[in-house]
């Protein structure tokens, strides 16, 4: 990766730290998703390494986060479709991103009432989570899937999820995958 796009690179990184403060400006979320767009706009996705895709996958994960907090679910579910389809095509093993991007994928449907679409991208993140031994977040798959179940009619489904997003069960989960911790 060239040099000037490293430095880009770890401007973002360092930016994103902002999308865990509660109430953060919108300014700064807008100056990270142009950072990410100009950034994302000088490379070439089919020419590049697999830890340079790693990175442009962060990348669009750190965009749609920043459009999720503006409440623009198209636009970060697009992000996160990006995030999610570049991170498959790298050659390594398990990669957080792929969680990080299926959780916003489904949240992202949920949000846009897009039950049925969220529900195959609940589903993989919980098997990919169980495989992986990633739980800290189980809970929160849950409600969102629970949400859809809900909303598609099929409520003995949906109590069964929020059963299971607010049981000791989760927490044991959640508790148990702490080592791996990182921010959705």
């Amino acid at each position: 990766m060239k040099e000037e796009l490293k430095r880009e690179l770890n401007e973002i990184n360092n930016k994103a730290s902002h999308l865990d403060i509660p109430n953060v400006g919108n300014f700064v979320l807008e100056d990270i998703i142009d950072k990410a767009t100009n950034l994302l706009s000088k490379v070439d996705l089919a020419s590049s390494s697999s830890n340079d895709l790693e990175d442009f996958a962060q990348v669009y994960w750190i965009k749609a986060r920043a459009l999720n907090n503006l409440n623009r679910y198209e636009e970060a579910f697009n992000s996160y479709s990006k995030s999610y389809e570049i991170i498959k095509k790298c050659n390594g093993d398990f990669n957080l991103i792929e969680l990080k991007s299926l959780y916003g994928l489904a949240w992202a449907a949920a949000r846009l009432t897009r039950y049925e679409q969220s529900m195959p991208f609940c589903n993989k993140f919980i098997d990919l989570a169980i495989k992986r031994k990633c739980l800290f977040v189980f809970k929160d798959i849950y409600v969102v899937r629970g949400v859809c179940n809900k909303e598609l009619g099929n409520s003995l489904k949906s109590q069964k999820d929020f059963h299971i997003a607010n049981s000791d069960l989760a927490k044991l989960f959640e508790q148990n995958g702490r080592e791996m911790e990182f921010n959705f």
